[in-house]
Parts: structure tokens; C-alpha cells; sequence
């Protein structure tokens, strides 16, 4: 049985939020260089610097701001000597981090996360286990070893599932990354044999968020794949 259908008022009051963000980024590129120069008669030199600086400023502050939330996260979890569970998310989201911006190779990866894995086994909550085990999954995905992301990546989903409650979107990008593995892996025949899985089971619990990504992301690449244009 499908999902019951969503009052267009419902879908409009969440969609509101995403009109502001969009004209944060869409109107200055669209009309602020031309209110400058044809308004309010500012040299083209000083319009384009004028838009350029705040540019600049937010590729050197984000990153900056970025790194000290994370370090006072990761300080402030190392602090928490009872609560391993805190302790290995901290631990993994910061090797992760590394491993996205290069800064760790595989000794450094693998050593990090089986401390991180050390400290949500001695937890005993499985939602941490899994939890550590997709953001090991990520780091491998950054790295290249695509077969040993999807593995790690399946695993969590499987502990997600079948041992945790109320982990929807930890779900969602569990699976998310295996498909994105097998993508660039080549691998469409599994592709093609789980993507309509993951579809069938996300309309049957009235998942729209995950149909919508699997069928936006994956399942044209697998009509792709099969020379189904017209399914595309």
C-alpha cells in the first residue's frame, strides 16, 4: 500500500524555508552587479570587487570557523570519560574529516577507527557501532577503496536496521553510499538488483525522502545502463 499523500499546504510550509537561502544565493549573482553599475553608477572594477570580497572572505572563514566547531566537539567529547558513546563519534567524525581533506592514509584511517570501533563496542549501543562503522565507510570512499566503503557501508545499514530504532536518515545514507560505491565500482548489474529493492522498501514505509534520492541519483543510471531511455 502506498504512502498517504501530503496536503499541498504541508509541503509548501516546508518548502517556505528554502526560499530565503535562495535568493541569499541566487539574487547577488543575478542583480547586484547590475544595481551597482547602472544605479547607482559604480565603476565595473569596484562592482566586481565589491562582490568578489565577501566571496573570498567566506573561502577563508568557513573552513576556519569549520575547524574550531569541530576541534571543540571532539575536545569537549574527550572530556566525557563515561560516556564512550560520545567518545567514539567524536573520534570518527574527526577521522573522517582527515580523511576527506587527505591528511590521513590507510595506516592512519584504519588505526583511528579501531579506536572509535573499540570505544562503541564498549558502549553497547548498537546505533553507535553502525554509526561508526558508515563514517569508516566514508573515509574509505574518499580514498578510493570503493569495495571496502560498500562493505563497510552495508554492514552499517544492516546493524541500523535490525538493531536500532529511529535512525531513518542514518539509514538513507547507509544506503546511499553502497549504491554510490557500486556506481563507481561499475557495478550496475548489483546495481540494478538493489536499486528497485531499496525503491520498494522505501515506498512501503512512506519514505519519500529516500525514494526521492535513489530514483533522482540511481535508478536513471540504471534504466542508463540498460538502454532504457524512455524509463530515464
Amino acid at each position: 500500500m502506498g504512502a498517504a499523500r501530503l496536503r499541498t499546504s504541508l509541503v509548501l510550509a516546508y518548502g517556505a524555508g528554502s526560499i530565503g537561502s535562495g535568493i541569499i544565493s541566487t539574487v547577488p549573482g543575478l542583480l547586484l552587479l547590475f544595481y551597482l553599475t547602472d544605479t547607482l553608477g559604480v565603476p565595473a572594477g569596484l562592482a566586481g570587487m565589491a562582490v568578489l570580497l565577501p566571496r573570498l572572505l567566506d573561502l577563508v572563514s568557513d573552513p576556519i570557523v569549520g575547524a574550531c566547531y569541530q576541534a571543540r566537539h571532539f575536545r569537549l567529547a574527550r572530556r566525557l570519560y563515561g560516556d564512550p558513546m560520545r567518545r567514539s563519534r567524536a573520534m570518527a567524525l574527526e577521522a573522517a574529516y582527515r580523511a576527506a581533506l587527505g591528511e590521513t592514509g590507510p595506516e592512519g584511517i584504519a588505526h583511528a577507527f579501531a579506536d572509535a570501533a573499540r570505544l562503541a563496542s564498549a558502549s553497547g549501543e548498537a546505533r553507535a557501532i553502525a554509526f561508526v562503522k558508515l563514517l569508516e565507510g566514508i573515509a574509505w570512499h574518499q580514498r578510493g577503496d570503493w569495495g571496502r566503503s560498500g562493505a563497510l557501508a552495508a554492514e552499517a545499514e544492516a546493524t541500523f536496521r535490525d538493531h536500532c530504532e529511529g535512525v531513518a536518515w542514518e539509514r538513507v545514507n547507509a544506503r546511499r553510499l553502497l549504491l554510490t560505491n557500486l556506481y563507481w565500482l561499475g557495478d550496475f548489474v548489483a546495481l540494478g538488483e538493489l536499486v528497485p529493492a531499496i525503491l520498494a522498501d522505501a515506498e512501503r514505509r512512506g519514505d519519500r525522502y529516500e525514494a526521492l534520492v535513489v530514483r533522482g541519483l540511481f535508478a536513471v543510471l540504471v534504466h542508463l545502463a540498460r538502454g532504457d531511455l524512455g524509463g530515464a
